[in-house]
C-alpha cells in the first residue's frame, strides 16, 4: 500500500511490516502527484489514445514543414510521448516499461503452475529412486530397532536422505530458473518444502501464498514509485495536452474539408449582397459519387452577375424532358446552398450566393395524395408565407392533386413567393404553361429539353437549362426508346403508342 505520513508523530506507531511510509514534512506544500499519483495520471490515461494520435500528428506536420504549436519545443513533445508510453489506458504501468515490474508480474502469474509442474516431475523422480532403492539393516540397527532406541522410519529417512535432498535441490533449481528468481527471493523458496522426508512430495501452501503476497507487495511498491515519477512529469503537461487536442481538432476539420474539396474539385463561393444564386461548371455530388463523370451545369436565379436577362428573376419554373436532370439540378442547388452556408467550398468552378435565413426543399410525391395528405402538404407550404430571406425548392408538386387544381395551387404559391423581395424559388413542373395561365406575377420559365436518342438509345439532353424557354417533356422519345429496345408483342405495343404522337 502507498502510505503517506504527514506528521512525524505517525512514526511512533507500529505499522505492518509490508508498509513503507513516505514522510512529507508539510502536507500543505505537497503536490498532488506525491499524494495521489493516480489522480494526476487519470486525465492522461483517459485520453491516452487521443493524445498519442495528437503527438503523432504534430510530429508529421513538423516533419512536413507545417508549423504546429510553435512555442512547444520538440524535446518537450518527445518527453511527453515517452512518458505516455509508460502507462496504459487504465492508468496502470504499461507492460514492458519497467523490467523489474515485468519480472515480478511474470512470477506472480506463473508461480503456481511452475510449482505444480515441478512437484509432479519431482515425484516421478522420487518414485523412481524409491523403486530402485534397497534397505540393508546392520546388526546394530536391528538391535536398536528391537530395543526401541530407533524407529524404522528413522532408518528409512537416513537411507533416503541423499536421494530426497537431491530431488528437492533439483526442484528448487528448476523453479529458480523458470521464474528467474533473484537472491533475496530464494529464502522464501527454501520454506516451500518440508525438512522431513515425505511422499508424495508436496509444497507448503501457506508458504506459497506468503511468497505470492510478498511478490504482490513488491510489485505494488515499484508501481507506486513508478507512478509518482510519471505523475510528476505529466503534471507539467496539462496545458500542453489540452492545447494539442484543440489544435488537432481544428486541423482535422480543416484537413477533412481540404481532402473533401480536393476529391470533388470544390471551390469557395463568392458571397453577394441581395437575393440570388448562380454557378458555372457545377457538378451534382451524388451523381459524381455514383457514376464518376458528370456533365457540368451553369445556372442562375435572382440578382447575380450571371443573370441571363438582367431581370433578376427570383421565381423560376423548371420544365423539361423526363429523366433530363431537373431533380438532379434541384439537388445540386441544395448542395451548393448548404455547403456555402456551412462555410465549405462548393461543387462549382465559380459560384455567387446571397445568404438566406431559411431553406426549404419539397421532394417529389409518390402518386396523387389523399385528402389528409393533401391538407398536410398545404400546411407545410404555409411556412414560406413570411418575409424572411429564404430559398424554396419544390419537385413536381402537381402530384398532390389533379393537374388543373394543382396548377392553380402552384401559381398561388409562386405569387406569394414573388411578393417577398428576400426570397427565391425553383419549382420543377410539367405543367408550366398551365401554371403561367393562372399566375398574375412574373415567373421565368427555364427548360431542359432532349433532342433525340444516341446510338445506345440514351436521351441526348443539354443538361444546362435554357433560360426563358418552355421545354416539352418529350415522352415520345421515351416511347421510341422502349420500342427500339423491345421485340415481339411488346414492340408492337410501343409502336402503337408512338403513332399517337405523330
Amino acid at each position: 500500500s502507498h502510505v503517506v505520513a504527514a506528521d512525524d508523530k505517525c512514526m511512533a506507531f507500529d505499522l505492518p511490516e509490508d508498509v513503507d511510509p513516505e514522510f512529507i514534512p508539510d502536507i500543505r506544500k505537497a503536490n498532488m502527484w506525491q499524494i495521489v499519483p493516480e489522480k494526476e495520471i487519470y486525465f492522461f490515461a483517459r485520453n491516452l489514445n487521443t493524445l498519442e494520435c495528437c503527438i503523432q500528428m504534430v510530429e508529421i506536420l513538423r516533419c512536413s514543414g507545417i508549423c504546429s504549436l510553435e512555442d512547444i519545443a520538440d524535446d518537450d513533445i518527445e518527453r511527453l510521448k515517452q512518458t505516455l508510453s509508460l502507462i496504459d489506458g487504465d492508468g496502470d504501468v504499461r507492460e514492458g516499461s519497467d523490467n523489474s515490474i515485468d519480472r515480478l508480474m511474470m512470477i506472480s502469474r506463473n508461480v503456481e503452475n511452475c510449482v505444480s509442474e515441478t512437484i509432479t516431475a519431482a515425484n516421478v523422480t522420487l518414485n523412481s529412486c524409491l523403486e530402485e532403492s534397497k534397505l540393508t539393516l546392520s546388526g546394530q540397527d536391528m538391535l536398536k530397532v528391537m530395543n526401541g532406541k530407533m524407529e524404522i522410519k528413522d532408518l528409512l529417512e537416513k537411507e533416503l536422505f541423499h536421494s530426497y535432498s537431491s530431488v528437492i535441490k533439483t526442484a528448487k533449481e528448476k523453479i529458480v530458473a523458470d521464474l528467474a528468481l533473484e537472491r533475496n527471493e530464494l529464502l522464501s523458496l527454501d520454506s516451500f518444502f518440508s525438512d522431513e522426508i515425505t511422499h508424495p512430495l508436496e509444497v507448503k501452501q501457506e508458504c506459497l501464498y506468503s511468497f505470492k503476497q510478498q511478490i504482490a507487495n513488491q510489485v505494488e511498491k515499484l508501481k507506486v514509485r513508478h507512478k509518482c515519477n510519471i505523475a510528476r512529469t505529466l503534471s507539467e503537461f496539462h496545458d500542453v495536452a489540452q492545447r494539442m487536442v484543440h489544435e488537432a481538432l481544428d486541423f482535422d476539420v480543416g484537413f477533412s474539408i481540404g481532402c473533401f474539396a480536393k476529391e470533388f474539385d470544390l471551390h469557395l463561393p463568392e458571397f453577394i449582397e441581395g437575393t440570388g444564386i448562380a454557378f458555372k461548371g457545377a457538378s451534382n455530388l451524388f451523381i459524381r459519387t455514383r457514376h464518376g463523370s458528370v456533365v457540368p451545369i451553369d445556372y442562375s436565379v435572382g440578382n447575380t452577375s450571371y443573370d441571363p436577362d438582367g431581370n433578376g428573376s427570383r421565381v423560376v419554373l423548371l420544365s423539361g424532358v423526363n429523366s433530363g436532370g431537373k431533380t438532379s439540378l434541384l439537388e445540386l442547388v441544395a448542395q451548393c446552398v448548404i455547403l456555402a452556408h456551412m462555410g465549405f467550398p462548393t461543387p462549382a468552378m465559380n459560384m455567387e450566393i446571397g445568404l438566406a435565413e431559411e431553406f426549404y426543399h419539397f421532394g417529389k410525391s409518390k402518386g396523387t395524395l389523399d385528402a389528409g395528405a393533401f391538407e398536410t402538404t398545404l400546411v407545410d407550404f404555409s411556412v414560406v408565407a413570411n418575409d424572411s430571406s429564404k430559398l424554396v425548392l419544390a419537385d413536381e408538386l402537381e402530384s398532390i392533386t389533379e393537374p388543373g387544381a394543382s396548377a392553380k395551387i402552384i401559381s398561388g404559391i409562386l405569387e406569394v413567393l414573388s411578393e417577398n423581395d428576400n426570397g427565391m424559388s425553383i419549382f420543377v413542373s410539367h405543367l408550366s404553361e398551365l401554371i403561367l395561365e393562372n399566375t398574375e406575377c412574373n415567373v421565368r420559365v427555364d427548360g431542359i429539353e432532349a433532342s433525340g436518342l444516341d446510338k445506345d438509345l440514351n436521351l441526348i439532353v443539354e443538361r444546362t437549362p435554357r433560360y426563358n424557354y418552355v421545354a416539352k417533356s418529350t415522352p415520345e422519345l421515351i416511347v421510341e426508346r422502349l420500342s427500339r429496345k423491345s421485340n415481339g408483342p411488346e414492340q408492337d405495343f410501343y409502336k402503337r403508342l408512338q403513332k399517337k404522337f405523330k
